[in-house]
C-alpha cells in the first residue's frame, strides 16, 4: 500500500503499563507531567536542544481496565501544496 498526505510528521510510542488504581499508575502520571513542561528532559532534548521537534509530551492513560504510557514528539513544518 502506498499513501500519500499532506500532513505535519509525529512519532508516538506505546506500550502497556500499570493498570487504572494500580499503586505504579500514579507514578507514572506525574512521571508524564513531569516530562511534559518545558523544564523536562523530553521537552529539553527534542525541543529545545537538538531541535528535531516543535513539540513533545508524555502522558499515562489508564482506562477501560487498559493502560497505555506514551512519549510522543511532533514536528511542525509549513506546507507548501504546490510542489
Amino acid at each position: 500500500m502506498n499513501a500519500e498526505a499532506e500532513a505535519n510528521p509525529q512519532v508516538d510510542i506505546t506500550w502497556h503499563s500499570a493498570a487504572f488504581k494500580h499503586r505504579d499508575s500514579y507514578a507514572l502520571q506525574i512521571l508524564g507531567q513531569i516530562l511534559s513542561t518545558r523544564t523536562g528532559r523530553l521537552y529539553k532534548g527534542l525541543v529545545l536542544g537538538s531541535g528535531v521537534a516543535t513539540s513533545a509530551y508524555a502522558s499515562q492513560n489508564s482506562q477501560n481496565g487498559r493502560a497505555l504510557s506514551a512519549p510522543a514528539a511532533k514536528r511542525e513544518m509549513a506546507i507548501n501544496p504546490r510542489r
